[in-house]
């Protein structure tokens, strides 16, 4: 029999009860699991926890051995190697391409929570060369606006179609930062974009979401994309000439480089997609690959493409090395899975921040053409910058250092 109306009304108020109790402590499960990462970073050990966009599970590519990463001189070497790669802007001594050796590849928050907690770990003994790197930089708009006239003067002089000039806003982190829990949290936020936090000795550690792909392989299909021009999302902006002529150069960029290599293509675009608060213009390019496990050549040919840097490309990034007053490391290079399982996904440094000791390192940069006006531009950089510092507000985990 039954009980009473008030007998099951009391029932039911428990059970929402003990339902609620249990999904709190499912959360602050999730939670404590993501902040274990933050343990990682500061026992010093290689990895890669990263989703995919579309995706709902995380992947942790790790190394638990002393063996350092895999340090490469150029990215024809990326050929026939698996793990997780960390490509620069620029190859060079100070900033190689860095390959995490995948001696752990999990896949899901169960089984990669379940391994964290599981492990007894031990501290190495490398000491990351990179723990003073709290310098600061200035993003104030006086600074932005000197380097933007040179670029500009570049452009008229030099005879260069396209620059892509970046900035740095430095933010002081606070105590409660954790690494992990806002990796979940931009998981949540920005379904579409390849999210990752990443750490190895060599970079240290970087956290993004990135919205373009740089290359992905599976079998034997291979895609890319050129995406550049912005706007942002509020329903009244439309595409201009200037926008409409940058996502042009790379997208004619992307194309000549195939066809250098021989890969016959196929082309959609260019359309309208979301990023956060922003829209960019993207085309999609589709094409056979042959051997999916070689693709060094072409990444060589296609990175860094005129979306980050510039046209002509060698005489863009000279003039950038030069002229840009940051060091943007690994800001504007790639990063992801290399030949793991039967796919390779790499993607575009964006949207990103450097996470030193004390202080957040966030990076944006837009593209400059003859056509392009100082204040919007200024605008643009300030509005790639609220993806990374939204999440930081959330999570309480900065305060600003800048004047």
């Amino acid at each position: 029999m039954y009980g009473s109306t008030d007998e099951n009304q009391y029932f039911c108020i428990g059970f929402e009860v003990a339902k609620s109790t249990f999904m709190d402590k499912m959360e602050i499960n999730r939670q404590s699991g993501y902040a274990m990462l933050d343990c990682l970073i500061e026992n010093n050990f290689p990895f890669a926890l990263y989703r995919l966009p579309g995706e709902e599970e995380p992947n942790l590519v790790m190394q638990e051995t002393e063996e350092t990463c895999l340090r490469l001189n150029n990215l024809t070497e990326l050929d026939g190697r698996t793990g997780f790669v960390v490509a620069p802007f620029l190859v060079r001594v100070q900033t190689p391409v860095i390959l995490i050796r995948p001696e752990i590849v999990l896949r899901g928050e169960t089984a990669i929570f379940d391994h964290l907690r599981n492990k007894k770990w031990t501290i190495p003994s490398r000491i990351s060369p990179l723990a003073g790197r709290d310098e600061t930089f200035s993003g104030l708009f006086a600074s932005y606006a000197e380097t933007y006239r040179r670029f500009q003067v570049g452009l008229e002089e030099e005879h260069l179609k396209k620059l892509v000039l970046s900035r740095i806003v430095t933010e002081g982190r606070t105590a409660d930062f954790s690494a992990g829990r806002t990796f979940e949290r931009a998981k949540r936020r920005y379904p579409d974009h390849f999210v990752y936090l990443c750490h190895t000795p060599e970079t240290g550690t970087w956290l993004g979401c990135s919205p373009e792909l740089l290359f992905s392989g599976k079998r034997r299909h291979g895609h890319t994309v050129a995406l550049a021009g912005t706007l942002l999302a509020d329903g009244k902006s439309r595409w201009d000439r200037k926008n409409l002529d940058e996502q042009q150069i790379v997208t004619d960029y992307i194309k000549e480089q195939l066809e250098k290599a021989g890969y016959p293509y196929q082309a959609y675009g260019p359309f309208s997609v979301r990023s956060g608060n922003l829209l960019h213009l993207k085309t999609e390019f589709s094409f056979p690959l042959s051997d999916a496990a070689s693709v060094g050549q072409l990444l060589q040919a296609l990175h860094p493409t005129p979306a980050v840097c510039g046209l002509p490309k060698e005489e863009a990034q000279a003039f950038i090395l030069e002229n840009e007053k940051i060091d943007r490391r690994y800001y504007s290079g790639f990063l992801g899975g290399i030949n793991l399982g039967d796919r390779t996904d790499l993607y575009v440094n964006l949207r990103c921040a450097e996470i030193n000791t004390h202080s957040l390192r966030i990076y944006a940069g837009g593209g400059i053409l003859p056509s392009s006006h100082l204040q919007s531009e200024w605008e643009e950089t300030e509005n790639k910058l609220q993806t990374i510092r939204s999440l930081l507000r959330t999570e309480g985990g900065f305060e600003s250092i800048e004047k």
